[in-house]
C-alpha cells in the first residue's frame, strides 16, 4: 500500500477557458477515469471529512482512501484486481473507523477525461468531468513531493494570470459528484 500527502490546488474552469488550455497547454498524457464513491448510510467518511473511491482505468482498479491533514490530504492507495470492496486491505483501514465493508454503499459516480503534464513544482491536470447531474471543467496542480509549497502556489496563481484564467474555488470531485 502506498502512502503519500496529496497537496493540490484547483479551480473550476469555464467552458471557453476548457477549451482555451487545451489549445495553448501541451497535455502529453490523457486518459479517462471512472470513480465509484462510498460511505456508510449514515455519511460516517463523510462527516470525518474523509474520502473513499474506487477508480477504474481501462482494465485495471485503484483504490484510494483521502484522509485530511494541517495540510493536504494523506492518500492510502493500492491496485485492485477487481472491483472489489470487501478487500482484506480496506478491511483494515476501515476497521480504524470502526467501519465494515458491508456497512458501504455506492453514494455517487464521476467519470473524468483528465490531460496532464508536469513542471518543477507538480503535475497539471486538466479535467473534464460528468457527474449525474452533469458536467464541468476544472484545473489542478498536484504538488510533487518535497516542493516548496509556498513557491509552487506563486507559480500557480502567476500560470494563471498569465493565462488569463480567473480563479474560481473548486470543491473536491466527490462533494460535487453528492449534488
Amino acid at each position: 500500500m502506498k502512502q503519500h500527502l496529496e497537496i493540490e490546488f484547483k479551480t473550476m474552469l469555464t467552458e471557453k477557458e476548457y477549451l482555451h488550455l487545451t489549445q495553448v497547454l501541451e497535455f502529453g498524457l490523457s486518459y479517462r477515469q471512472i470513480n465509484s464513491y462510498f460511505d456508510t448510510p449514515s455519511k460516517k467518511l463523510f462527516s470525518l471529512k474523509t474520502m473513499m473511491r474506487i477508480r477504474k482505468y481501462d482494465d485495471s482498479y485503484e483504490f484510494t482512501l483521502k484522509i485530511p491533514q494541517d495540510l493536504g490530504v494523506m492518500e492510502h492507495e493500492f491496485d485492485l484486481e477487481t472491483f472489489n470492496i470487501n478487500h482484506p486491505k480496506i478491511q483494515r483501514l476501515l476497521s480504524d473507523f470502526d467501519i465494515k465493508t458491508d456497512h458501504l454503499e455506492m453514494i455517487a459516480q464521476s467519470t473524468t477525461d483528465r490531460r496532464e503534464f508536469s513542471d518543477q513544482y507538480g503535475t497539471w491536470c486538466l479535467d473534464f468531468n460528468s457527474f449525474s447531474w452533469g458536467i464541468d471543467h476544472e484545473l489542478e496542480y498536484e504538488l510533487h513531493d518535497d516542493v516548496d509549497v509556498d513557491k509552487a502556489y506563486h507559480h500557480y496563481y502567476e500560470t494563471l494570470s498569465r493565462l488569463n484564467i480567473t480563479f474560481k474555488k473548486a470543491l473536491p470531485k466527490y462533494i460535487r459528484a453528492l449534488n
